[in-house]
């Protein structure tokens, strides 16, 4: 009997010991967890605003033309509105915003972002997607204002306030796993920083594991903001096409 009883002392003696390294190796675990998480979390707000970021810019331009007298000009030489919009369409997505995001995808996966880590189709086909949903927010921007001040103002302004609320909104008040509803995913801001943040789950967000539909959500996120890009530059040509007929 004693020597039982010696045993069942050792056996305890075992447990004591173990229970504090269970616990220790399941607070390390979760400490590391909640440390990717939040550098997730930076690098996610970081790719939805960097990429916005060129709003001003493309905004100001154009008011800029209008200003200066350029695209009055343009005109007299026989250049339709559409024909100048879709001029300026193409420098500022074919040069502008592909080289930025070519420089953002070389940079991070040089320095090792976990976001893209893979870069993957489905992050190939939200960028390239989001990139004609910029324009046409901008181009309707432009319509509507005629000093570049508030041209930049209102740029800086929609794009870091807006970001912010997108990513914030996805990250604090919606279902991961459900499709947001229809409203917000007729802003191509918010289409695309829901289609990054269900990307962003698959590498970024440990927290928040991947549902079964994450990238298919991505897919259908890319999908609203071209439809949303087709709304916005019918506006935006009414809208230029309004405003010369205008300015006459």
């Amino acid at each position: 009997d004693d020597g039982g009883g010696g045993g069942g002392g050792d056996d305890d003696a075992g447990h004591r010991h173990y229970r504090p390294m269970v616990v220790e190796c399941t607070s390390a675990a979760m400490l590391e967890s909640q440390n990717a998480n939040a550098v997730g979390v930076v690098q996610y707000a970081i790719v939805v605003l960097l990429v916005s970021l060129l709003m001003p810019l493309y905004t100001a331009r154009l008011v800029i033309e209008k200003q200066s007298g350029f695209f009055d000009v343009s005109k007299l030489l026989g250049l339709s509105t559409p024909r100048y919009l879709l001029m300026n369409y193409a420098y500022d997505y074919g040069v502008v915003y592909a080289a930025l995001v070519v420089l953002l995808v070389a940079v991070g996966n040089a320095v090792g972002i976990t976001i893209w880590r893979p870069f993957s189709f489905a992050w190939l086909v939200v960028l390239v997607a989001y990139g004609h949903g910029l324009l046409a927010q901008c181009y309707v921007l432009a319509a509507v204002l005629r000093n570049p001040t508030a041209a930049y103002v209102a740029g800086y302004t929609v794009a870091i306030f807006g970001s912010g609320a997108c990513v914030a909104v996805n990250l604090l008040l919606l279902d991961a796993d459900q499709l947001p509803p229809l409203a917000l995913l007729l802003v191509p801001m918010f289409a695309y920083a829901r289609a990054a943040f269900s990307l962003a789950r698959e590498t970024a967000l440990p927290t928040l594991a991947r549902g079964a539909f994450a990238a298919e959500q991505a897919y259908v996120c890319a999908a609203f903001v071209v439809f949303d890009t087709v709304v916005l530059m019918a506006l935006a040509v009414l809208l230029h096409v309004g405003v010369a007929t205008t300015a006459r």
